[in-house]
């Protein structure tokens, strides 16, 4: 016979599900809905949760794998008792958790999911009857609330499904940034437990409202003067470019004036020099950021062009700033600077490339003005054509100005042999 604690723990778990085909005859509980209906016993009568675990009761209880080799147990809940757990949400969870360290404990209440009806029933004695379908028990309405409980206490502030091109969907969930120090540890469970119930791919972010109001206020204004834009179009990606080369060249030459006007009076001319290397480089690695957004949607002879236009405004602007960690390295070889202050450039050169960076990818690209940049925000860091690693990016530096300096060695040798020869043409 059966102890008096598995009997109160089975009768604690009151199973929903049903086999027709037996006559209505519910199932037993598992092993794992006992263990944890014995826990929910034990938490009556030893915490503080004794009054209000006393009229609950849990339909089910099922263990997953989630990524990192961890597990997640989901319990099943009645629906009218819900609110009642969620009350008590953060407490039993936590205690859940203790008990059973190492795995993550969720909440779910068991709804039922109705097929779509016919129109035409048949009813008993052979009459046609219809019956209407609630918009709880449809398929969508089920997993959209199933998706609530999963990241309770936290709030949905927003949703969007993002269409790939083999036809797979994968949904993008915005979460409160008020619960983000509490839950973020668990976004890869929440995601992997409603793919497991619903077969359904799902992203967990906690968005930016600065750059959302941000994003809807440059809408709002393309309404206004253009109508309804179309983020796909060249002529959007065109304007956002310029837009972005024009605040690059502005932030640049507003820095460079700072520099000049405040730095060198007080800390010389030489930490000067320094600052404003770092502000070249920034501008030049920002510039050419974007640069490839040009080659991609207006071809090669659009990119030389914007190459030209872009070497004629620093070569009338930068004066004598070098562009890049080489440009320092070649004044030291050719003896117009020393060891420490070529170190000490090198290093602000590639700290400007890491600012100039972050500059294109969190002030720009993540504002997604246009499809072409939203997507550089969103695949950066996965593709060697926008995030080149240092040393990659240093070679190839290096490279062009020894290619450079080869050439000018080139033409400064060859004038002094035609000065050389010129008395003997005479």
């Amino acid at each position: 016979s059966s102890s008096p604690a598995i009997m109160a723990s089975t009768k604690l778990v009151r199973s929903v599900r049903t086999d027709t085909r037996s006559g209505g005859a519910r199932d037993k509980p598992s092993d794992l809905e006992l263990q944890l209906s014995q826990t929910l016993m034990d938490l009556q009568q030893n915490s503080d949760l004794k009054g209000n675990l006393k009229e609950l009761h849990i339909t089910g209880a099922r263990e997953f794998e989630v990524p990192g080799g961890k597990k997640c147990i989901a319990l099943m809940v009645p629906v009218p008792q819900l609110r009642a757990y969620q009350k008590i949400h953060v407490r039993l969870v936590r205690e859940l958790e203790k008990k059973y360290s190492g795995k993550h404990v969720v909440l779910i209440a068991e709804r039922r999911i109705l097929p779509k009806e016919s129109h035409k029933s048949r009813g008993g004695g052979g009459a046609f009857t219809k019956q209407k379908r609630p918009r709880s028990r449809t398929l969508t309405a089920v997993h959209d609330a199933m998706l609530g409980d999963l990241v309770y206490p936290a709030e949905i502030v927003g949703r969007r499904v993002r269409v790939r091109v083999d036809g797979s969907r994968t949904m993008k969930v915005h979460l409160d940034k008020a619960n983000q120090t509490s839950i973020d540890h668990k976004l890869d469970t929440f995601a992997s437990v409603y793919r497991s119930l619903t077969g359904k791919s799902v992203v967990f972010e906690f968005p930016d409202y600065a750059l959302i109001q941000l994003r809807i206020f440059y809408q709002r204004l393309w309404d206004l003067a253009f109508g309804q834009p179309d983020p796909e179009h060249h002529e959007v990606i065109l304007l956002v470019s310029l837009l972005y080369y024009s605040c690059a060249m502005l932030l640049g030459r507003g820095l460079r004036h700072c520099v000049r006007r405040l730095i060198t009076p007080t800390l010389g001319k030489s930490v000067a020099s320094c600052l404003l290397d770092l502000v070249t480089t920034f501008q030049v690695c920002a510039c050419s950021l974007e640069n490839g957004v040009i080659r991609k949607h207006y071809g090669m002879p659009a990119y030389l062009c914007t190459l030209l236009l872009l070497g004629v405004w620093h070569s009338g602007t930068l004066g004598d700033a070098c562009g890049n960690p080489c440009g320092s390295w070649r004044q030291f070889v050719l003896g117009k600077a020393r060891l420490s202050g070529t170190l000490i450039r090198m290093s602000l050169q590639m700290l400007a490339g890491a600012m100039a960076y972050r500059y294109a990818r969190c002030c720009w690209w993540r504002l997604g003005l246009s499809s072409e940049h939203e997507m550089r925000y969103r695949i950066t860091g996965c593709s060697s054509d926008l995030a080149v690693p240092v040393g990659a990016g240093f070679s190839i530096e290096a490279f062009a100005t020894g290619l450079d300096l080869l050439v000018g060695l080139c033409v400064f040798s060859s004038g002094l042999r035609w000065e050389r020869f010129q008395p003997l043409i005479k």
